[in-house]
């Protein structure tokens, strides 16, 4: 029995690149950075990973998947599911968020997910964290799901 690679069933489709984000000044004072948005019509579900690796001393990362009609970053207001908030001890961690075509709202047609990763202070006046975000898409419509990846995969390797 033939079987598929695992490139054909999956797709990345977003990405925060790897980076340095810190705020300074007040503590209200935020940094966030969105994924590029994923059109569920092609996809069942989709999985947004955060990875970190430095997460200063009062500061935190939280990573928020939203949904909407538009693919436009101002759009997104309808927030599907929100990581727990990565602290200092957590560096060198990962979390991630399963998105499923039936957690978007049924009351409006929304097509597209993006997430929004937040570096806030927890306490005191700045935070800093290194981190990155990689979504998967899967359960593509047409195969292969590969044919969906970001013009930023330079390259799939087989064994």
């Amino acid at each position: 029995m033939a079987s598929n690679w695992l490139h054909q069933e999956l797709a990345i489709v977003g990405t925060i690149d790897p980076a340095v984000m810190s705020t300074s000044g007040a503590t209200t004072s935020t940094t966030n950075a969105w994924t590029d948005a994923v059109d569920m019509d092609v996809f069942e579900k989709a999985v947004f990973i955060v990875l970190t690796n430095t997460i200063a001393a009062s500061s935190g990362v939280t990573l928020t998947v939203y949904s909407d009609g538009a693919s436009a970053t101002g759009g997104m207001t309808s927030a599907i599911a929100t990581s727990t908030t990565l602290l200092a001890a957590d560096s060198d961690d990962q979390q991630w968020i399963e998105i499923d075509t039936e957690d978007m709202n049924p009351d409006i047609r929304d097509r597209y997910v993006r997430a929004q990763l937040v570096v806030a202070p927890t306490a005191g006046t700045s935070a800093t964290a290194t981190v990155a975000v990689v979504a998967l898409a899967g359960r593509c419509r047409y195969q292969p799901a590969s044919d969906y990846d970001l013009a930023t995969v330079t390259g799939i390797v087989t064994s």
